[in-house]
């Protein structure tokens, strides 16, 4: 595995100074959230570091990747470009950074949408990439609590929560992201 070091300097030509600050404290939740949950944190970290490694990429490069790659499932995806940069990302980081862990990569794959297949390390990521501290998220706190004791229900809330904003923002909601919702309601 690569060093901080390494994923610094690889993630610099791919992000902006902003994202990658995000990217840290993503990392850096998603450890401590995974030590709690005495989940490899190594692992949590290292996802949570590369989750938007593709985040700042131009529209059009996200939507040729992903489909000279197919590595996108549902047709409105290439509608909106930056829901691609899960998926795409997941793909840099396989191929272009040689990390072939499946946990790191469904992790990455899934932290925009969401899945009802997401295991721990990806549920861990998820909720980081939510309540980071400098979203500011009201409750993030109470938020961290739960999903230091329980990740399941953490999930249903953080996803309430996004599909509450995208509706009172009048976005168009994803199908993964109603599904995925509705496995955590039913856990």
């Amino acid at each position: 595995m690569l060093s901080t070091a390494n994923f610094n300097a690889i993630l610099k030509k791919y992000l902006s100074t902003k994202r990658l600050e995000h990217s840290h404290r993503v990392a850096n939740l998603a450890k401590y959230i995974a030590k709690k949950n005495s989940l490899d944190w190594h692992l949590a970290y290292t996802a949570g570091l590369l989750h938007d490694i593709a985040r700042d990429m131009d529209k059009k490069e996200l939507i040729y990747l992903a489909k000279k790659y197919q590595l996108y499932h549902y047709p409105m995806d290439i509608d909106i470009p930056i829901l691609l940069h899960s998926y795409v990302g997941a793909w840099l980081t396989e191929n272009k950074l040689g990390i072939t862990d499946e946990t790191i990569l469904e992790a990455i794959r899934f932290h925009t949408l969401g899945s009802p297949k997401m295991g721990s390390i990806s549920m861990v990521v998820y909720i980081s990439d939510i309540l980071e501290p400098e979203r500011n998220i009201d409750g993030s706190n109470e938020l961290i609590e739960l999903a230091l004791s329980n990740l399941d229900k953490a999930m249903l809330y953080c996803l309430n929560s996004t599909l509450k904003y995208l509706m009172d923002t009048e976005e168009i909601i994803h199908p993964l992201t109603v599904e995925t919702r509705n496995h955590y309601l039913n856990r």
